[in-house]
């Protein structure tokens, strides 16, 4: 596999920078293996220990290059060869999740370096394995499809770098091009401001010297101005000391006037003070005589309340008096009602045993008298 420079980023540490191309590091690979196939398929004898041996200093050399460069990248350790897309191989991915690339990882020539010494090392031991057991190299044929598709890979990235590198220039060309315009059209405006400069000072001359002139003509108009406002501020003068002797008198009838104010106000505040005074006694007595009120209202109702309540114990007893004279009367009128008719009972019974007795009497009358006739 090719080493190639992917990475703008370097590492500190580093003691030299590798600067290895594809086709350096495909030629020296590529002759190696068809030379040992060559002479592997040729002939079986002595040509195999050969092959074994040539493919043993090739592991020597690698290991020796890859032990240069640990201190920088330790050499991985590949256990088999499996495909791995670009941004797995050298997009900075974490150790255990290849769908997580980390973005501006360091990643330098020296790792990508380490990981083609790691897989060409992997190969040669395959190859010596398999040689030596079974003196054949096809054990490698998937492995090398593999490499050569990945190395395929690396070709198109290549080529779309050199695209997007060629876009780049011609975009850096338009620039450049923009650029002269542009520093065409400062020049084209400097030598307007220029012009304007000189115009501008030309301008700035005239008005220095219309400034002065009105200067000038504002200290003559001040003079005048000046003298003018003496005189009136001598009239104000007069008006002010007429003005003042005005506002001393009435400053002196403000001050009586103030005075009498204070004074009725004294006044009416006692007054008011009175009147408080008196509202808050006559307050007082009214409240006491509204507690006392309230002591006699509640006074009456309870004896209202008392009273309604003996008033209806008593009606009670009323009502229960009424209804026992009731009873009573009742009573007596049943009582003389059964004793008429007891009355009348006993009489009609006295009357038919008496007409019972006279009815015997006859017939024992009239018995005895015909016995005495038939004698």
């Amino acid at each position: 596999m090719a080493v190639q420079q992917t990475s703008s980023r370097s590492v500190a540490s580093a003691p030299t920078r590798l600067t290895f191309t594809s086709e350096e590091t495909d030629n020296s690979g590529s002759a190696y293996l068809n030379n040992s196939i060559s002479l592997l398929t040729s002939s079986r004898g002595v040509i195999k220990s050969c092959f074994v041996s040539v493919l043993s200093r090739c592991v020597d050399k690698l290991n020796m290059l890859a032990g240069m460069y640990a201190s920088v990248a330790a050499l991985p350790v590949v256990k088999e060869i499996t495909y791995l897309s670009t941004q797995e191989r050298y997009g900075g991915v974490s150790e255990n999740n290849y769908d997580n690339f980390s973005l501006g990882a360091v990643y330098t020539d020296v790792h990508k370096f380490q990981k083609e010494v790691a897989l060409i090392l992997y190969l040669l031991e395959l190859f010596i394995e398999e040689a030596r057991k079974w003196g054949t190299v096809t054990v490698g044929n998937e492995a090398m499809r593999t490499l050569e598709r990945m190395r395929k890979e690396e070709d198109e990235i290549m080529d779309c770098g050199r695209e997007k590198q060629r876009i780049l220039n011609s975009m850096k060309s338009a620039l450049r091009n923009e650029r002269d315009l542009s520093v065409g059209v400062m020049h084209t405006y400097n030598s307007s401001i220029r012009d304007t400069h000189g115009s501008g000072l030309d301008e700035m001359e005239r008005v220095v010297t219309e400034v002065n002139y009105v200067k000038m003509w504002e200290e003559a108009r001040y003079e005048q101005n000046l003298e003018k406002l003496q005189k009136t501020e001598a009239a104000y003068r007069v008006v002010l000391a007429t003005m003042q002797w005005k506002i001393n008198l009435e400053q002196t009838c403000h001050e009586q006037l103030e005075k009498f104010i204070l004074e009725s106000q004294q006044d009416y505040m006692d007054n008011i003070q009175y009147l408080m005074d008196s509202y808050d006694a006559a307050f007082e007595q009214k409240e006491t005589q509204l507690y006392d009120l309230k002591q006699m209202i509640e006074k009456q109702r309870n004896d209202f309340e008392s009273l309604n309540t003996e008033y209806k114990r008593r009606a009670q007893l009323i009502e229960e008096l009424l209804e026992m004279k009731r009873k009573k009367r009742e009573e007596k009128l049943l009582l003389a009602q059964q004793t008429a008719a007891v009355v009348k009972i006993q009489c009609w019974w006295r009357e038919v045993m008496i007409r019972r007795k006279n009815r015997k009497q006859k017939k024992n009358k009239g018995k005895r008298n015909g016995k005495g006739k038939k004698r």
